[in-house]
């Protein structure tokens, strides 16, 4: 019975009879035979999570950028969309995708689905023309998954203006047009 109480006795103040291992208060553990505080990850900022010590986003997300918000309405130009995903964990989404506009008869996607890529996917959007009634305005390219293709979930606004003169300098802003 006294060896038992000498056991209790001993596991209060923080080691057993055989002194192998500690009992550490919170916010610490046992490492080599001391307590030390366990390091807290620094906090990360609004809509992201540590995930191993590094601030990934709280959830997938999808995105789409255009060389100017502010476009000719030129049905001969090509301008270039780009679509990237990042899942929950931050890695890279892989999803398909589908480009469309907020209004019928507002341009075209060439293509007008693709499947993302680590770096995205490119998409080129060609505008309705200024004659056509309706066409010059805002409107708003948007990007949905395939797999539900009426959910936008990503959006950009621009504003077809009437074309200037013959045409537009926009399909020579892509790298890789040049003829010989």
């Amino acid at each position: 019975m006294r060896a038992h109480l000498a056991l209790f006795a001993a596991t209060l103040v923080g080691c057993n009879a055989d002194s192998s291992s500690l009992l550490c208060g919170a916010g610490t553990v046992e490492v080599n035979g001391a307590c030390t505080v366990v390091p807290v990850p620094p906090p990360c900022g609004p809509g992201t999570h540590n995930m191993g010590g590094v601030c990934a986003p709280d959830s997938a997300g999808f995105e789409i950028r255009v060389i100017a918000t502010e476009m000719p309405a030129d049905p001969f130009a090509k301008i270039p969309v780009l679509a990237i995903g990042t899942r929950s964990d931050g890695g890279p989404a892989l999803d398909e995708v589908v480009f469309n506009t907020s209004r019928a008869g507002a341009g075209t996607f060439s293509p007008a689905s693709a499947t993302l890529t680590p770096l995205g996917t490119t998409a080129f959007y060609t505008p309705c023309s200024t004659s056509t009634p309706g066409c010059v305005g805002p409107v708003t390219l948007t990007l949905a998954l395939a797999t539900a293709p009426r959910e936008v979930v990503a959006s950009v606004d621009i504003e077809l203006q009437p074309q200037d003169g013959v045409g537009s300098a926009m399909p020579c802003l892509v790298g890789g047009n040049v003829r010989r």
